[in-house]
C-alpha cells in the first residue's frame, strides 16, 4: 500500500502541506510544500538542466546565424529561446542562497536558548550533539559527516573520540577558551573545560569537577623519589574531570599524560566552572589542603610548606613523564 498523506512531507523543512505542483510525478518523492523548498532540495538538477538548454539556445542561435535568419526574427528567437535556461538558473541560484541561509539559521539556533529535544546517551563525549536534517540527510553538527540515522548523530565516530584523542599536552593559555584548537592540544584543565562549556550552553547537566588526589609511585613513575626526600606518605595533586548523573568521565585517560594508570580514588571532590582560573583553582587546592589533607592521621606530623614544595616538584615530574 502506498504512502498515505499524512506520511508525505516536505524533505526540506518536514512540514505534511505537501504541493503536488512542487514534488515528484505520480505522487512519489521527493515531496516538497513551496518552491522555496522544491529551489533548495533540486538546485543541483536545476543548474544542470540550465547548462543543458543553455548548449542548445547556443546551438540554435549559431544555425540561425548561418541561414541568415531576419535580424528581428532572430532576436525574437533568442531572447525567447535564452529566458528558458536563464528561468532554470534562476530557481538554481535562489535554491543555492535559501540553503546557505538555511545552514546559517541552524547554527544560529545551535547556540540559541530553544533547542529541540534530543536523547542523552551514556557516551558523554557525544551526547552534546544534536542533529541537524540538511536535504534529508542527518550530519552531525560539529563535523558535518552524513549519518545513516538520526539516532547515529550521538555515535559519530569523528566527534565521539575528538577530544579524547586531541594530544595531551600543556597549553600556553588556560585561560583561552579557544586554546586547545588554537595548539590542537590539551590536558585536563582545557579538554573538560571546552566540553563542560559546550553542555553548559545547550542544558546538558555535564559538568567539569577539580579532585585532589594522592600522587605515589603508582600512579607516576618517579614519585617514590620525592616521597623518599621529603618522608611523605603521598603528594597532594589537582586533577579534573567530567560528571554525568554520577558518571565520571576523564578525556586525558590513556594520554600520554605522564600516568601509568587512571585516577579512581579522590580526597575531594568539588563542580567547578568550567574555565576556572589558576588562581581560584590554587586557592581551592589551599583550602582543601588546610581543611581536610592536614587533618589526616598521617600527615599530622608534616608541615604544610613541605607538602607545598612536594607537590611543585610533582607537577615538575608529570611534565617530564610526557613522552
Amino acid at each position: 500500500m502506498g504512502n498515505s498523506d499524512q506520511e508525505k512531507v516536505c524533505r526540506i523543512c518536514g512540514k505534511s502541506l505537501i504541493k503536488r505542483f512542487h514534488s515528484g510525478k505520480y505522487g512519489k518523492p521527493p515531496y516538497y510544500c513551496s518552491f522555496k523548498c522544491n529551489a533548495i532540495g533540486e538546485r543541483h538538477k536545476l543548474l544542470i538542466v540550465f547548462f543543458i538548454f543553455l548548449i542548445l539556445a547556443i546551438i540554435f542561435a549559431i544555425i540561425s546565424y548561418q541561414q541568415s535568419t531576419p535580424i528581428v526574427i532572430l532576436i525574437i528567437l533568442s531572447i525567447f529561446i535564452y529566458s528558458i535556461p536563464l528561468i532554470f538558473l534562476f530557481n538554481s541560484l535562489y535554491g543555492y542562497i535559501a540553503n546557505n541561509k538555511r545552514n546559517a539559521r541552524d547554527e544560529f539556533q545551535y547556540h540559541s536558548v530553544n533547542k529541540r529535544p534530543y536523547q542523552l546517551k551514556r557516551s558523554i563525549i557525544t551526547s552534546y550533539y544534536p542533529f541537524n536534517e540538511r536535504d534529508g540527510e542527518y550530519r552531525c553538527t560539529i563535523c558535518k559527516l552524513k549519518l545513516n540515522f538520526s539516532d547515529e548523530c550521538y555515535q559519530c565516530s569523528f566527534c565521539k573520540s575528538y577530544f579524547h584523542n586531541m594530544n595531551y599536552g600543556y597549553n600556553s593559555n588556560s585561560d583561552d577558551m579557544l586554546i586547545l584548537f588554537k595548539e590542537n592540544m590539551g590536558n585536563c584543565t582545557t579538554k573538560h573545560g571546552v566540553v563542560a562549556k559546550l553542555a553548559e550552553e545547550i542544558a546538558i547537566p555535564l559538568y567539569k569537577k577539580l579532585g585532589i588526589y594522592k600522587l605515589t609511585e603508582e600512579i607516576t613513575e618517579g614519585a617514590n623519589e620525592i616521597l623518599e626526600k621529603y618522608n611523605i606518605p603521598f603528594i597532594p595533586m589537582v586533577h579534573c574531570f567530567l560528571e554525568y548523573e554520577k558518571n565520571r568521565f576523564d578525556l586525558t585517560e590513556g594520554n600520554n599524560n605522564g600516568k601509568k594508570t587512571s585516577i579512581e580514588e579522590f580526597i575531594h571532590e568539588e563542580k567547578v566552572i568550567p574555565f576556572i582560573s589558576r588562581k581560584d583553582e590554587y586557592l581551592l587546592f589551599r583550602k582543601v589542603l588546610d581543611e581536610k589533607i592536614m587533618l589526616m592521621p598521617e600527615i599530622k606530623s608534616i608541615e604544610k610548606r613541605t607538602l607545598l614544595k612536594a607537590r611543585e616538584e610533582g607537577i615538575k615530574l608529570l611534565k617530564e613523564n610526557i613522552k
